[in-house]
């Protein structure tokens, strides 16, 4: 259950931390400007049975220095009978640049008695710092890791990690924008682009495949035309289970639909509540 609710990008629900923890600046200003209710489900056959439910929020923010970011928060809750089984309070945080090239990501996990805080900070070192911001700019990304982890009564510990990689660097949640950004319209069927992602205190490699345009329809009995677009852990040189993921053709491109299917049976989805 703890990757389902990981690998899903679209739950939410906010939450507090667990353990102290420094992050962003306060902003001097914060705007709104997305917020996204999803409902999550597991699927087998005729049986629809709802697992979860959250928000998927972005905002625009100013820091006292007149620093411009843009904030995602993604969080998830389980629900009804999973609730039972072992209660999920997920939350994840990145702040990014106009051109999305990260700098935060805060990932806090609470999944029955395992508790654990990731926390990665993203140095790029820019070919031009004069230029535009942006992935084609980085010379390399300089990756710290902390990690702090408690698993029921057992004593916190932690670990640090740093890496140096010649490319951009994301984690989950900020890749899943970059994905948003992409400009369908101009990407043949077929294209797979290739990012590098760090997760827990290892780096991994996300496919994004573009799949075309295909019409859905929600279990609200609502119809859409959506971009598909797969998402794949590629590890050395084997890929996960893909996500699907189906996108609005409108230049915001809102996630409608989100598909995993599970190794043994069935599958989750997560629809957006319109």
């Amino acid at each position: 259950m703890k990757k389902i609710f990981v690998y899903i990008l679209i739950l939410a629900s906010v939450l507090g931390q667990m353990a102290p923890l420094l992050a962003q600046p306060k902003p001097a200003t914060k705007k709104q400007t997305e917020k996204l209710t999803y409902d999550v489900y597991f699927h087998l056959g005729f049986i629809w049975a709802k697992a979860g439910q959250g928000d998927l929020s972005f905002y625009e923010e100013t820091l006292a220095d007149g620093t411009q970011m843009k904030h995602g928060q993604l969080a998830a809750k389980s629900l009804n009978v999973v609730e039972h089984i072992m209660k999920v309070r997920d939350t994840l945080d990145c702040w990014m640049n106009n051109q999305l090239i990260p700098s935060e990501f805060i990932k806090r996990t609470h999944e029955g008695k395992y508790n654990s805080i990731e926390h990665n900070t993203y140095q790029p070192k820019w070919k031009n710092s004069s230029a535009v911001l942006d992935s084609k700019n980085v010379a390399s990304t300089n990756v710290k890791i902390h990690r702090w982890l408690k698993k029921g009564k057992e004593a916190a510990a932690t670990r640090d990690t740093t890496f140096t990689v010649n490319e951009p660097a994301y984690d989950m949640l900020s890749l899943f924008y970059i994905a948003r950004s992409l400009d369908y319209n101009t990407i043949k069927k077929g294209t797979k682009l290739k990012y590098a992602c760090f997760s827990g205190l290892k780096k991994d490699w996300i496919n994004v495949e573009y799949k075309g345009v295909e019409q859905i329809e929600l279990r609200s009995g609502k119809h859409h035309t959506a971009h598909l677009v797969l998402l794949t852990f590629a590890t050395k040189g084997q890929e996960s289970t893909p996500l699907k993921v189906w996108l609005s053709q409108t230049p915001e491109h809102r996630p409608l639909k989100v598909i995993i299917g599970l190794k043994r049976i069935g599958s989750v989805q997560a629809e957006v509540v319109e």
